[in-house]
């Protein structure tokens, strides 16, 4: 069966007894999606995050209000990017880490200060790496193969904690979190580093209940090709596109992708270091792939 929506023509594939989607049909969905960012006048793109951007935290009922409508903030000079200048020193160690761990050719090693492992092939799941004693530097496989995870990074290095944490914990972005009347807490604290990521995984979601997400730009994300984080807009709330990505990933491995988006409403968060974007993760989000030879380090605080 084919159908037609948002001029996108999609095809239910059948099986013996229902219809379904097949994993080789998400490469299709989501390089249909990424062609159509690639054709956006760049013009366009700087006004779609400027419609979800607010210059700072306070007063906190509007920055409040655009996250429960959108899904998404953005606070684009919520550092200064002169205050990050000693942490390229972090994100240039952690680079030799990782290419010494990969010219090593092991699968993990683990130390006295850290684990490193590709995938989970030591340790698995969210919850047991966040909750793991030691920083587990995690190389990912499959999906953004290469990308690095490393999870509770500030143990690892401690500066970075000492220049994020403060901001990441602060009263007034606590308040914006906390403003639906639950209270969120700053749990791990995270960096990613992407190098030449040229194959990322496609619209998702982290859960499809509410999850929030903290994550500071380290180094500049200027343009596509530098791998921006993605986000659809008001993804996160009830609609037909949510309706209809469960029903299509039913008898899918991850029954969490979401490859059919309302293209208007997509939006690559560009800006400088220093830039905040508040995310609640189950809203349809990606990173960009990235051009050869560009590099993104973002600093990432999960809620809870």
């Amino acid at each position: 069966m084919r159908f037609s929506l948002g001029g996108l023509s999609v095809e239910i594939r059948r099986s013996a007894s229902r219809s379904a989607l097949v994993d080789d049909d998400l490469p299709v969905l989501n390089d249909r999606n990424l062609d159509y960012l690639r054709g956006c006048d760049p013009a366009e793109l700087a006004r779609r995050v400027e419609t979800v951007s607010l210059p700072s935290l306070e007063p906190a009922q509007p920055v409040h209000e655009r996250l429960r409508e959108q899904g998404i903030v953005v606070v684009p000079d919520f550092i200064d990017p002169s205050e990050l200048d000693g942490l390229d020193d972090v994100i240039a160690r952690l680079g030799r880490l990782r290419d010494e761990f990969a010219a090593a050719g092991w699968d993990h090693q683990e130390n006295e200060e850290y684990l490193i492992q590709n995938g989970g092939v030591r340790v698995a799941g969210y919850t047991n790496l966040a909750g793991y004693p030691k920083p587990v530097v995690q190389v990912r496989q499959g999906h953004d193969l290469g990308m690095v995870d490393v999870f509770n990074a500030d143990r690892l290095f401690p500066e970075l904690g000492e220049v994020l944490r403060p901001r990441l914990e602060s009263p007034a972005l606590i308040e914006v979190l906390s403003g639906a009347g639950s209270a969120h807490q700053p749990r791990n604290l995270n960096i990613y580093l992407n190098r030449n990521i040229r194959r990322t995984r496609g619209f998702h979601v982290d859960a499809y209940a509410r999850q929030v997400k903290a994550f500071i730009y380290l180094s500049d994300v200027t343009g596509l090709g530098d791998g921006p984080y993605t986000y659809v807009a008001g993804s996160h709330r009830p609609d037909t596109y949510r309706r209809l990505n469960r029903k299509l990933a039913e008898d899918l491995p991850n029954a969490t992708e979401t490859p059919v988006v309302p293209l208007d409403r997509v939006i690559p968060v560009l800006g400088r270091r220093g830039s905040l974007i508040i995310s609640d993760q189950a809203g349809f989000h990606r990173g960009f792939p990235q051009d050869q030879g560009a590099t993104r380090c973002v600093a990432v605080m999960n809620y809870k």
